[in-house]
């Protein structure tokens, strides 16, 4: 800015030169987060109840460093959750339900598809949590699956901010299956009874071993002396046979 100075006698002094600047701040864009548990299981009956998808979602907005909202007493609004999930539900057995009390009562719009769910209205960050947290999803045959993925996408300002995607899984606990040709327990009560024989226990035969085992020492023993004695009989036939001849 240059200045100059007129006197009364007419002469003109100038002032020396100021400088400044100004700076214009951009405003801190806010971060959308969504977190809560990853994997959730559950077991048969519970899936066919219905299993609340997202039951501790957490979602939080920031501007800077360590400012979480609110900022200022003025909260920032969303305007549109989606929920997707692939592959798309079946719908002879598979189905997502939405709170439609709460969102009746807040005035926010909720549409459902096979592909997942998406609602929209511009309402508070809490409002949003409360609601996504009430959704639940029903599978009247879980034993055809081993898990369900879902994911879930905020967004404020028609989609102009949009939050990170968050990925939960549910997984079906399979009942255990018992081991093929295993035996049912005798109960505690079970009792010998006192005529029953003990039997060898059974064997198979492999190719690699004849029908018929090898004698064993006892069984030789028995054989030489039964050729023994059939020879001595044998011999003395013979001798009193020759001297009846002569």
């Amino acid at each position: 800015m240059a200045t100059k100075i007129t006197c009364v006698d007419g002469t003109k002094r100038q002032v020396p030169f100021a400088l400044s600047g100004i700076l214009v701040l951009p405003v801190p864009q806010p971060t959308i987060t969504i977190s809560g548990t990853e994997n959730i299981s559950r077991e048969y009956e519970p899936f066919k109840r219905g299993v609340r998808i997202f039951a501790d979602l957490r979602i939080s907005v920031s501007r800077g460093e360590g400012e979480v909202e609110p900022i200022d007493g003025v909260e920032t609004k969303l305007d549109r959750c989606s929920i997707s999930v692939f592959p798309p539900l079946n719908p002879d057995h598979e189905e997502i339900h939405l709170p439609d009390s709460m969102l009746k009562a807040l005035n926010i719009g909720g549409s459902i598809s096979n592909n997942g769910w998406e609602i929209i209205g511009a309402d508070m960050v809490y409002n949003y949590e409360q609601i996504v947290r009430q959704v639940t999803y029903s599978n009247q045959k879980p034993a055809y699956y081993l898990n369900r993925q879902f994911k879930i996408v905020c967004s404020e300002l028609n989609k102009r901010f949009v939050s990170n995607e968050f990925v939960e899984t549910l997984t079906v606990i399979h009942p255990a299956v018992a081991a093929e040709g295993a035996l049912p327990a005798h109960p505690s009560h079970h009792q010998v009874s006192r005529y029953a024989a003990e039997l060898p226990s059974a064997h198979l035969l492999t190719q690699s071993r004849p029908y018929f085992s090898t004698a064993g020492p006892e069984q030789g023993n028995a054989v030489v002396v039964v050729v023994i004695v059939c020879m001595g009989l044998l011999i003395t036939v013979l001798s009193v046979g020759v001297v009846r001849l002569r």
